[in-house]
């Protein structure tokens, strides 16, 4: 594919995909790209954004950026996305960030086996958000990502995504013994039967959860901590009702 970066060494992007949140916050920005310039490894970002950064389009990525929030001023959004020190956090950004396209150029064949069964279950076809958060949760489900958001943009976006079912397990004190029994139900009574794989959305309370949840949940989410944390299941079966 035209436009990419250059190819990078195997274990060079790993660990967490971001969303576009982190670029409608100043301090969010700095935050991220601060921890990202200690690491070894890049992590993966839409490629939408990065190539609108790339290129310059920043006209084009701020409404993108505006129409991933519904609950925030869009004057004050379109203020921080004319802002010099934006334009230069998000071009330092992208030089530490890979688009999803690349990752997904590079599978082997039993990730790509994953990733066309993701592809046909939750549909390619969909307004240009819902595509974003799809690519998120592809690559994510393929190589086994953790993603980096907030629960109220998984609500809102990734519930739009056909087949994807959204799960906030909230930190306390009973949530490690009832984890696993809470995604079987609430796969249940969304209706549908059976799933295929996990993504993890968010950061996880304890590295106890590792054992409380099913693979590949658990390695994935063993060594992250902070607050509440979202799983999604990507159902592959019947749908036992309306």
């Amino acid at each position: 594919m035209k436009n990419q970066p250059e190819k990078l060494m195997n274990g060079m992007y790993q660990g967490i995909i971001i969303d576009p949140t982190v670029f409608n916050d100043r301090e969010r920005l700095r935050s991220f790209l601060d921890s990202m310039l200690s690491k070894k490894y890049r992590n993966v970002i839409t490629s939408d954004i990065y190539f609108l950064i790339r290129d310059g389009n920043w006209d084009e990525l701020s409404e993108l950026l505006q129409n991933w929030e519904w609950n925030r001023s869009k004057k004050k959004l379109i203020e921080w996305h004319k802002n010099k020190e934006f334009i230069a956090l998000c071009k330092d950004v992208i030089g530490v960030v890979v688009p999803c396209t690349r990752i997904l150029e590079e599978l082997n064949n039993e990730e790509r086996n994953v990733l066309q069964k993701i592809f046909q279950i939750i549909e390619p076809s969909s307004p240009r958000m819902v595509k974003l958060a799809k690519e998120l949760i592809m690559t994510s489900v393929v190589k086994k990502f953790p993603i980096l958001s907030y629960s109220k943009h998984a609500k809102r976006w990734f519930k739009n995504c056909k087949n994807v079912l959204i799960i906030e397990i909230t930190d306390a004190k009973n949530t490690l013994s009832k984890a696993k029994s809470d995604i079987k139900m609430r796969v249940s009574e969304s209706g549908w039967k059976g799933f295929i794989e996990l993504f993890v959305f968010g950061v996880v309370v304890d590295k106890a959860l590792e054992n409380a949840l099913p693979q590949p949940v658990g390695s994935l989410v063993g060594y992250i901590s902070g607050g509440s944390f979202i799983v999604g299941v990507l159902v592959n079966g019947k749908k036992m009702k309306d």
